[in-house]
């Protein structure tokens, strides 16, 4: 007989071979369905950083324009006019803060729907305030209280992203100090 090898030796070198081609394509076939699965979580958590960006801009300009349209009431309705002399004005007002509140109440944490509620509460009776002096009462209460105040703080807190404090200007924790 002629040959390399016996058949048993030949056969046994087939199977190995089989038998490495197949646990190569396992491998190559597990390497891709976890880079798909990777790719997967990667973009998944890429479209929920975005949505999430999406949403805090929503947010902030939901805030600006309710803070926009309070703080420019005395413009709109001044506190010493007549309230009928304006009254296309005050409905106009009325509308847009009712508006602006109401997406502001959608969107914010209860520590800022709460500042709005306030401050709109205040934008209300100073718009349905038929009298100027009762305006006048109204708006001076207002400033007396920081309402704007108080919602820009409530505003500011829950936008305020904890990963992008910048530490130098955060106190150390308790039992640590600073290093130079």
């Amino acid at each position: 007989m002629s040959g390399s090898g016996s058949i048993p030796s030949q056969m046994a070198s087939g199977w190995f071979t089989l038998a490495g081609a197949v646990l190569g394509g396992a491998v190559a076939l597990i390497s891709t369905l976890f880079a798909q699965r990777t790719t997967r979580q990667i973009e998944a958590e890429k479209r929920a950083r975005e949505d999430k960006t999406r949403y805090n801009l929503e947010r902030v300009e939901a805030y600006s324009r309710f803070l926009s349209l309070a703080n420019n009431l005395p413009n709109v309705i001044p506190a010493d006019e007549a309230f009928q002399e304006n009254l296309s004005d005050v409905t106009k007002a009325r509308d847009e803060m009712w508006q602006a509140y109401i997406k502001t109440h959608l969107l914010s944490s209860e520590s800022t729907r709460a500042e709005a509620r306030k401050l709109f509460n205040f934008a209300y009776a100073y718009l349905n305030a038929e009298e100027a002096q009762e305006r006048q009462t109204i708006f001076e209460k207002w400033q007396e209280e920081d309402l704007t105040k108080r919602f820009i703080t409530a505003a500011q807190k829950e936008l305020l992203i904890p990963e992008r404090i910048d530490m130098a200007t955060q106190p150390p924790a308790s039992g640590e100090n600073f290093r130079a």
